[in-house]
């Protein structure tokens, strides 16, 4: 069960635009089994996990490090700009 809950959680965090939600419906199903699977993943792994878990608590919130998914209409700007100016209403 370890070595098939690590490679399904590495596919996962693999995945460009990866998110905290998409990342939770794999891992829930190895809840019982945290800790082990922790152990196996890499630094940059278990701090993309907490990058994830931080972002899906501070929803709108872009900084250094942020994953800006493609369908954002800003992306093109942050991308270019290396900033995120939210023109919204409001």
């Amino acid at each position: 069960m370890l070595p098939q809950a690590v490679s399904d959680i590495r596919a996962v965090l693999a995945k460009p635009g990866c998110t905290w939600q998409e990342f939770w419906n794999v891992a829930q199903e190895y809840e019982v089994i945290k800790s082990d699977y922790l152990a196996e993943l890499t630094t940059q792994e278990t701090d993309l996990i907490t990058a994830l878990q931080n972002a899906s608590s501070q929803p709108g919130t872009i900084g250094v490090g942020s994953i800006v998914a493609h369908a954002d209409p800003y992306r093109t700007l942050y991308v270019a700009r290396g900033e995120f100016t939210n023109r919204g209403k409001g």
